[in-house]
C-alpha cells in the first residue's frame, strides 16, 4: 500500500508523528511487521516521519530510549537503512552498531535492531524493479544482494554526505510543523546505491559473533514459548552452550539476564493484548494468564509500571478510548 501511494511522480511532504507510546515504533519503517519491545529505562520518546517520492518510500525516526525493533521489512521491497546518530549499546542484528553504517535488505529479510540513547536513522524501501532502474541512472552497478532472497549487505556512508544527511533529518524531526519539505529525495538513495557498489561482497556481509549468535538462537526459543514455562535449563538445550556462557552472552550484549529478559518479552506480549483490539474485550488477568505472567497480580502490576510507566489498568483504560478513534497510521 505504501509503495502504491509512492508511485507518483512527484514528492509529497515529510508528514511527521511524534512516539508517545512503545506501540508507535512498530511503524518504524512504514510498511514493516515489526515489533517494538522496550528495553531498559524510561519508555520512548521522539518522533517518526515519513514520505513518499517517485516510487520510494522514505522512513525516518528519532528515537529517545533503548528500544528492540524486529521483524519482517517489506515481502516483495528492497529496504536501505542508514545509521545517523547512534547512542552507546546501539545494535544491528545483535553486533555492535556504528554511526554512519548503511544496509541493504533484499525482499522477505528481516530487521533486528537495538537503538539506545539518541539514536537517528532514514530507510528507504522500494521495488527490485525501481532499485534496478536507480542503480541504471546512477551508473554504480555493483552485488547489491541477490533478487528473491533475504540476504542483507552494508556498507559505509563518508563523513561529509553523512553529515548534509543528518543535518537535512534533524529539519524534519525539529520542525515545528508536521509537515516539511527537506532536499531529501532519491538523491540520498543514489549515494547508498554508490557506496554499495563500492563495498566487498564478501568482506561486507554481516557475520555475527558467537555471542550473538548464542542470544540469538535463545531469543527465537523464548519467543517462540512465552506462553509455557521457560527454565534456564531451556536455554541451555536451545542454545548448546552452559547456563554460564549463556549467560554472560546476554549481560554482554543485552545487559541482562536470560531471565530478566523473559520476564519483559512477557509483560510486552500482556500489554500487546491490553492495547489490541482484544483489549476491549479481555481482563488484565486473562492477558496476563495467556503469557505465563499472572500468578502474582501484585508483582506484576509493580514490574508493569517499573517498565511502562504506568499500570495496566491505565493502558487498558487508554487502549478502550483509543478504540473509539482511528489510529493515525
Amino acid at each position: 500500500m505504501a509503495l502504491e501511494r509512492a508511485a507518483s511522480s512527484s514528492c509529497e511532504a515529510w508528514r511527521r508523528f511524534p512516539v508517545r507510546r512503545i506501540e508507535d515504533l512498530r511503524n518504524a519503517v512504514l510498511g514493516a511487521h515489526l515489533e517494538a519491545m522496550q528495553m531498559a529505562g524510561p519508555p520512548p520518546s521522539g518522533s517518526l516521519a515519513f514520505c513518499a517520492c517517485r516510487g520510494i518510500v522514505f522512513s525516518t525516526g528519532l528515537i529517545d530510549g533503548k528500544v528492540d525493533l524486529r521483524g519482517a521489512l517489506a515481502e516483495d521491497a528492497v529496504t536501505l537503512m542508514l545509521c545517523l546518530t547512534l547512542g552507546s549499546g546501539s545494535r544491528l542484528w545483535l553486533d555492535e552498531a556504528k554511526v554512519g553504517e548503511a544496509v541493504i535488505v533484499m525482499p522477505r529479510g528481516e530487521l533486528d535492531t537495538i537503538f539506545a540513547g539518541r539514536s537517528a536513522y532514514i530507510a528507504a524501501t522500494l521495488t527490485e524493479d525501481r532499485l534496478r532502474s536507480e542503480i541504471a541512472r546512477s551508473g554504480h552497478w555493483g552485488d547489491y544482494g541477490t533478487p528473491g532472497r533475504a540476504n542483507i549487505r552494508r556498507a559505509t556512508i563518508p563523513s561529509p554526505e553523512l553529515e548534509e544527511i543528518r543535518r537535512q533529518v534533524a529539519l524534519i524531526h525539529q520542525s515545528a510543523s508536521h509537515a516539511v519539505r527537506p532536499g531529501l529525495d532519491s538523491a540520498t538513495l543514489r549515494l547508498l546505491i554508490g557506496r554499495f557498489a563500492c563495498s566487498s561482497s564478501t568482506s561486507d556481509t554481516f557475520r555475527s559473533s558467537r555471542k550473538a549468535g548464542i542470544v540469538r538462537q535463545a531469543r527465537e526459543y523464548i519467543h517462540e514459548n512465552l506462553a509455557a514455562p521457560i527454565r534456564m535449563s531451556d536455554l541451555v538445550l536451545a542454545t548448546g552452550v552452559s547456563a554460564r556462557t549463556l549467560h554472560r552472552a546476554f549481560k554482554d550484549i543485552l545487559e541482562e539476564t536470560p531471565q530478566g529478559y523473559v520476564r519483559r518479552a512477557r509483560l510486552h506480549r500482556v500489554r500487546r493484548d491490553l492495547v489490541s483490539r482484544r483489549g476491549v474485550i479481555c481482563t488484565i488477568g486473562d492477558a496476563a494468564a495467556r503469557w505465563g505472567a499472572g500468578s502474582d497480580p501484585g508483582r506484576l502490576a509493580v514490574r508493569y509500571r517499573e517498565l511502562f510507566g504506568g499500570k495496566p489498568s491505565m493502558t487498558l483504560a487508554a487502549a478502550r478510548e483509543r478504540s473509539r478513534q482511528p489510529e493515525w497510521l
